[in-house]
């Protein structure tokens, strides 16, 4: 008997848990990968067709799934994820078929381990750094490192944010010293990070946070190249 029917490629049964459980190392790879992509893997691996709203959510459990795992293995670890939900006034190419949807936008990890080893063993000063993410997407990666007694580098916490603002700066460091404690008498240490500056002057003003000499002096240099920078500084 020939089939006349045409061919259906969609399954109700296929929910976004389900396909969030199955994408997890996808989008750990890539935490802001596009809708558009998930559903193309969706449909590859499975012969499938999920909608906009589908694929949103599949990302959002496939995070969930991400985090949950850093917990399971090591359950006294820090991991916590910012969604946000657009209002109908934002603008957003690719979630204009998903209004009101959350989407990831900020990420923080401070594993048990690092904070452990941190307050065991390493001084009281730490670094606070953050470069560009090289991704269609964009955002930042910002870190937190102290110095061990080997006098090496310890970084022991790290967000991903959308980018280097005093908002993003805020909510790094309110989780951080929910961490490690807000009693102690912490030194900070960093460049001249857009927002950070007027975040420890509005909420901590009573830790010390100081600029990097050898960054304050390659900034001098740059600014002033004919001067006598270096024997001066």
């Amino acid at each position: 008997m020939t089939h006349t029917c045409t061919r259906s490629y969609r399954n109700p049964r296929c929910i976004a848990s389900y396909i969030g459980k199955k994408l997890m190392k996808k989008v750990r790879r890539q935490p802001n990968i596009r809708l558009k992509d998930i559903q193309d893997a969706v449909h590859e691996k499975y012969v499938v067709d999920i909608s906009a709203g589908k694929a949103s959510r599949t990302r959002e459990k496939a995070q969930e799934e991400y985090c949950d795992e850093l917990r399971r293995c090591s359950p006294r670890s820090t991991v916590l994820i910012k969604v946000h939900t657009y209002n109908d006034g934002d603008l957003a190419a690719e979630h204009d078929l998903t209004t009101g949807l959350p989407y990831f936008e900020r990420i923080y990890i401070c594993l048990e381990g690092c904070k452990k080893g941190f307050l065991a063993e390493c001084r009281p000063i730490i670094g606070l750094d953050a470069c560009h993410l090289k991704t269609k997407t964009g955002g930042q990666l910002m870190c937190a490192i102290g110095r061990d007694p080997n006098d090496e580098y310890f970084p022991f916490a790290y967000v991903v944010v959308e980018a280097k603002t005093k908002d993003s700066w805020t909510w790094f460091l309110n989780l951080l010293l929910a961490d490690i404690g807000d009693g102690k008498r912490w030194v900070f240490i960093s460049n001249q990070q857009k927002g950070l500056v007027n975040a420890f002057v509005d909420n901590w003003p009573q830790y010390e946070h100081r600029i990097c000499c050898r960054h304050l002096y390659n900034n001098l240099r740059k600014n002033h190249p004919s001067v006598l920078i270096r024997d001066l500084f």
